[in-house]
């Protein structure tokens, strides 16, 4: 089924906070799973509205990345409780930083895209030829 619009997931979202519908009809009605309506009832409950219309990437400090992991290794919650409760959007997102963090990796503050790059106008060729 094709990507849902975000007045869709809002408008299920309303009606299974209402108690009209169960996550699991509403998610065979738009053709998702049922794990994907939980998170977008998650996303809803942690950002409003706003969690489906943004579209500019979020970042978050080294320092919320740090707690957030520790406290899924501490036991505090699953990753959806964690998630919820830092205000993270992805559950995907936190496996992703436990998994640095299990693998030794430092776990860095997000940046802003292209922020601090600096682009070499020569092409590739040119590098090359030029090395």
């Amino acid at each position: 089924m094709s990507k849902r619009t975000p007045e869709e997931i809002i408008h299920s979202v309303k009606r299974y906070q209402q108690g009209e519908t169960s996550q699991g009809a509403e998610a065979k009605r738009l053709g998702v799973s049922k794990q994907a309506f939980q998170d977008w009832v998650r996303i809803y409950e942690t950002y409003g509205e706003s969690g489906f219309l943004r579209t500019e990437n979020r970042r978050y400090s080294k320092e919320l990345k740090l707690s957030a992991v520790q406290a899924y290794l501490n036991g505090e919650g699953s990753h959806a409780a964690i998630c919820k409760k830092y205000g993270i959007s992805s559950r995907t997102q936190l496996q992703n930083w436990i998994k640095m963090y299990n693998g030794h990796k430092e776990l860095r503050p997000s940046r802003d895209r292209g922020s601090d790059i600096l682009y070499d106008q020569r092409t590739d060729y040119d590098i090359r030829r030029t090395d």
